[in-house]
């Protein structure tokens, strides 16, 4: 719907929106239960919602607007890394409609109550702390092993959740080279994304959106841009699940890059070219999306996988009665999916290393080493010399280092 308000046709929209579709970040993600894809749809509501109302700016097409980034904003804080390119499309056309900054006002009071009933979903989260469930990630652990939960009846810790102040270290990480480092490999998850062929055609609709259509044009390249530079300076490992919404303005760039190449072709019938070049044109967009979908589909198909839960099976059979596990996300979300739900192994205590402080990890584990079995799924760098690490599967056992021994 967007592509067709900037006279795409139904063959370069299925041409882009295709190669998306089944493009290796954006398909493979659509299996996991991760925040991106949901936030993908708002954003996607979003543009849509923004452009109805740019063409026409009543204050029913902004209400949806509103309602859009209030649900995108208490869905997921990256939404606001769309806000520039709202501001920028708003702003824009008001002074393109010449309207007054009073009526302006009063066309913006129902969006503004609309944007905060789509935020009222954070008014779950007090309800849902207060009935504590038996599944919370919203706090930290201390150097004695207890979890110590944010109190989000309250405001300063609901706050503290919905800023994020959790990932903050994350943010704005890199220097120099690792930079750099950063920024080429973004370039190689685009070029993987769109599978090549999809660069240059984007790149190209992106051009004309700004020719053609500056509004929109200028609204996506600020939505873009402002994502792209912001996780491409997050430090964070899974990183390739996080461009959905770049991944997604691509595609609508593609798609008025496939529209000016078929627009230019039948300019140029007159000049020699022949129909036959266009349809060439034509299948070449829909080949590309046939050839993403058979390379790529080994990444969905996960007809028998049943590798996860076998290794949280393992992780758990490893583990002495009563044992510590200290692990990352790849560890202990196993565990306590087992735990939790299967009801295995409720003996056994798994800490998520990113919910507790090094320093606190240490502590724990050198008063906790005496008293029961202690594993860790990764030795870290600074392990302290203090400490004895074996091999046990595919766990670390950790114990009391013996007079003149190293650590394994």
């Amino acid at each position: 719907r967007i592509l067709r308000r900037w006279g795409v046709s139904g063959v370069a929209a299925i041409g882009a929106l295709g190669l998306l579709a089944c493009s290796t970040f954006f398909w493979a993600l659509s299996l996991i239960a991760e925040v991106y894809t949901l936030q993908t749809a708002l954003t996607a509501g979003l543009i849509l919602a923004l452009g109805r109302w740019a063409e026409r700016p009543i204050p029913r097409r902004l209400v949806w607007v509103g309602l859009l980034l209030g649900l995108g904003l208490a869905h997921h804080g990256a939404t606001l890394l769309l806000i520039p390119g709202c501001a920028w499309c708003i702003i824009s056309t008001v002074r393109r409609q010449a309207l007054s900054p009073r009526q302006m006002a009063l066309d913006a009071m129902p969006a503004m109550g609309a944007l905060l009933l789509g935020l009222s979903v954070y008014l779950y989260l007090p309800l849902r702390y207060a009935a504590q469930p038996a599944f919370n990630y919203a706090g930290h652990y201390d150097a004695t092993g207890t979890f110590r939960p944010l109190h989000l009846d309250s405001p300063g810790d609901l706050w503290g959740l919905v800023s994020a102040q959790t990932f903050a270290a994350s943010m704005f990480d890199y220097r120099g080279a690792e930079l750099w480092g950063e920024v080429a490999q973004f370039g190689v998850r685009l070029w993987r994304a769109f599978f090549a062929a999809g660069v240059g055609p984007g790149l190209l609709g992106a051009v004309v959106l700004l020719r053609r259509e500056r509004p929109a044009g200028v609204m996506l390249l600020l939505m873009f841009v402002v994502s792209a530079v912001f996780f491409v300076d997050y430090r964070v490992p899974d990183k390739d699940t996080m461009f959905l919404s770049v991944y997604l303005i691509w595609a609508l760039w593609l798609g008025a890059g496939y529209q000016w190449l078929v627009n230019w072709l039948g300019e140029s019938r007159s000049a020699g070219v022949m129909r036959w070049e266009i349809w060439l044109l034509r299948g070449a967009m829909a080949g590309v999306v046939l050839v993403a979908a058979i390379w790529n589909w080994p990444l969905v198909n996960r007809a028998g996988d049943w590798s996860v839960r076998e290794r949280g099976v393992t992780l758990l059979r490893e583990a002495e009665p009563g044992a510590l596990v200290l692990g990352r996300w790849d560890t202990v979300p196993l565990i306590e999916y087992l735990q939790l739900v299967e009801g295995l192994r409720p003996d056994v205590q798994a800490i998520n290393r990113f919910l507790i402080a090094q320093g606190d990890m240490y502590d724990l584990v050198t008063r906790e080493v005496a008293r029961r079995p202690v594993y860790i799924d990764t030795l870290p760098d600074d392990l302290p010399a203090t400490l004895d690490a074996t091999p046990v599967g595919l766990l670390y056992r950790l114990r009391p280092a013996q007079p003149g021994t190293e650590v394994k």
